[in-house]
């Protein structure tokens, strides 16, 4: 009697467990997801983007790559965007199976300046079983946005020229060259075979061109005499114009900073009479005949002046 009823119950308990998998069975088949058109499903972009190379400047190559990853439940199909300031620099269709990756990538030609590359997925859709298509949304359709400038490298030392103290990489750092009026981006100013810096070292002119021969160290008394005025007088007139046309860049970039100072802070006019002294000497700057005249004005004012004294 107690055996039968211990058998009743192993058997209730057995059928209970069995009842409770069929169900559970039925369950997972009648209640998995649908996908609908245009719904979100768990897809898109794993990793962002990343470079073929850490360092680079205006003007590299430069491949840029991207990761798809597809835990949809099913096989997708779309089309991979790359672009540079809301510029498409490549495109490319992707067919991403289930549970899998898929990498893409396009090449870039870089140029100089601010730069906002990203990559989107469009056009999904889930690639039915037997043929068709259905319109779905990614969860991860867009990566985030790689934010930087890009800079030249002149003299290809991985500087850019930005924080390089000499671009050009000719011994002479670039506020000599401003000094001496010799181009910063250019390791022989004058094209004579021979480094702007390694010129000024053995005492010759480095924006006159030699004979095409290796310039040679020359004494203060030769150069003097071997120099006629006339010479001396526009290499004298030369390096004076580079240092006004200089000068007049620094007063303008100055005059922008307030500018654009004013404008952000909403205080337009704050300095504005340091912008119109600004806007004077530029303008001065500019014609040549107005700053002949000013200069004797002012060399007769003080003259004058000193002789009071």
């Amino acid at each position: 009697m107690l055996y039968n009823g211990f058998m009743r119950i192993k058997n209730l308990i057995f059928a209970t467990i069995l009842t409770l998998g069929i169900l559970s069975v039925f369950s997972s088949v009648f209640n998995a997801p649908r996908v609908e058109a245009g719904e979100t499903v768990n897809a898109g972009f794993v990793s962002g983007l990343w470079f073929s190379s850490n360092d680079f400047f205006a003007g590299d190559n430069v491949r840029i790559y991207s990761a798809i990853q597809n835990n949809s439940g099913f096989d997708i199909v779309g089309k991979i965007q790359f672009f540079d300031n809301e510029e498409i620099i490549g495109e490319a269709e992707f067919s991403a199976l289930n549970g899998r990756l898929v990498e893409k990538w396009a090449d870039w030609s870089v140029k100089r300046g601010d730069h906002n590359i990203y990559v989107k997925l469009t056009d999904t859709k889930k690639a039915l079983i037997g043929g068709g298509f259905e319109s779905i949304n990614l969860a991860f359709d867009a990566s985030p946005v790689d934010k930087r400038f890009i800079d030249l490298d002149t003299d290809g030392d991985k500087i850019g020229d930005a924080i390089d103290t000499d671009d050009d990489n000719d011994g002479l750092s670039d506020e000599e060259e401003k000094v001496l009026g010799t181009d910063s981006l250019s390791r022989d100013t004058d094209g004579d075979g021979i480094p702007d810096g390694e010129e000024v070292s053995s005492a010759t002119d480095p924006l006159v061109a030699s004979d095409g021969k290796m310039n040679k160290s020359m004494s203060q008394e030769d150069s003097v005499g071997s120099t006629s005025l006339k010479d001396v007088a526009e290499s004298v007139s030369q390096k004076a114009g580079v240092v006004i046309n200089n000068l007049a860049d620094d007063l303008k970039d100055k005059k922008m900073v307030i500018d654009e100072a004013d404008n952000q802070n909403d205080q337009t006019g704050r300095n504005n009479y340091y912008v119109k002294l600004l806007s004077s000497l530029i303008y001065i700057l500019e014609h040549k005949w107005l700053l002949v005249f000013v200069s004797l004005l002012l060399a007769l004012i003080i003259g004058k002046i000193l002789r009071i004294i």
